[in-house]
């Protein structure tokens, strides 16, 4: 089964600290602590509002995150988070594509 969380939770606009249940959902579906989730949600709210507060990551907000210029890896790289390919990272997908670099993930995960 595709991993997979519920849109309205985890992307788009969300003002606010993620609740007690879908820090529970995330600690059980991908490996990471609730610490590290808090973390993770954190630096992707910095950088999802850096150059427009919409509460996605566009590739200038991915790009100047990673203190890269545009680049072929800059580009593989944004897409290899963007899985629905709609030019914006939501929460969701940032953390399926931190997936890939934790080691505690199964290599089935990180295929993904």
């Amino acid at each position: 089964a595709k991993f997979s969380l519920r849109r309205d939770a985890m992307g788009g606009s969300q003002s606010k600290g993620l609740k007690r249940k879908e820090l529970e959902e995330l600690h059980t579906r991908t490996h990471f602590t609730i610490d590290q989730i808090q973390d993770l949600h954190r630096h992707f709210k910095s950088i999802s509002s850096s150059v427009s507060d919409d509460g996605v990551i566009d590739k200038k907000e991915f790009q100047q995150a990673l203190g890269l210029q545009d680049s072929l890896f800059v580009d593989r790289m944004f897409k290899l988070f963007d899985c629905n390919g709609d030019g914006g990272i939501n929460f969701n997908e940032f953390i399926c594509g931190f997936l890939v670099f934790f080691p505690n993930g199964t290599p089935d995960e990180k295929l993904r």
